[in-house]
């Protein structure tokens, strides 16, 4: 199985992963055997770049114009970002962005 890292905006270093690298192929054949991976094929390699360049200019904006990012979410929509930006934050270098979480559960 062969499984290509980008880490240009990841703020992950190489050295990180590489002593990762047992867990991670671990996760990923569990995640190839789950019922719940359509998200894991979406389409095209070039339809997944375009999302991914868009992802990261709207990042690059809200760092270069904003020092506090409001995610809101009636009935607990903005928990899935909480929890992704949550487990994720030790692991990426800080952009000076203060996030704050609203909604009414």
């Amino acid at each position: 199985m062969f499984i290509k890292f980008c880490t240009e905006y990841s703020g992950l270093k190489n050295e990180k992963l590489v002593v990762e690298q047992q867990s991670i192929h671990t996760a990923f054949s569990q995640l190839k055997t789950s019922k719940m991976n359509g998200w894991l094929h979406y389409g095209s390699s070039e339809e997944l770049t375009q999302t991914l360049d868009r992802i990261t200019k709207t990042a690059e904006y809200v760092k270069e114009n904003a020092d506090t990012f409001i995610i809101v979410g009636a009935g607990g929509f903005y928990l899935g970002s909480r929890a992704v930006i949550e487990a994720l934050t030790p692991h990426f270098e800080r952009s000076g962005v203060r996030i704050l979480f609203a909604g009414n559960t």
